[in-house]
């Protein structure tokens, strides 16, 4: 029976994360676990992905000092839109405008 793509996926995202472990460079990691380097290199783009696309990843804040006219908090999003709250707010109302 032919494995499904969610099967060769978590697969190869536990290879990733045991070459996080290993502290080997990938191409040594690739020939001691008989991996093909463009594969190994293809799954750890999509693993890379998926961790900045998971919910409950976190991107850095960088604060500016507050003037009078300048907005309380922004927040600018991967897609380059912008939040600004000219208030402080609860963190519960900024998480239910990001789901």
């Amino acid at each position: 029976m032919a494995k499904s793509r969610m099967d060769i996926q978590q697969k190869m995202f536990g290879v990733i994360e045991q070459w996080n472990q290993s502290e080997l460079p990938i191409k040594e990691f690739c020939i001691q676990h008989k991996i093909v380097n463009s594969t190994f290199h293809y799954w750890l783009k999509k693993y890379r992905v998926r961790d900045q696309e998971s919910p409950g990843s976190f991107i850095p804040i960088r604060v500016k000092e507050i003037s009078s006219d300048a907005p309380f908090a922004e927040l600018t999003l991967p897609d380059g839109r912008r939040l600004m709250f000219y208030q402080s707010v609860e963190c519960s109302f900024i998480k239910s405008l990001l789901s």
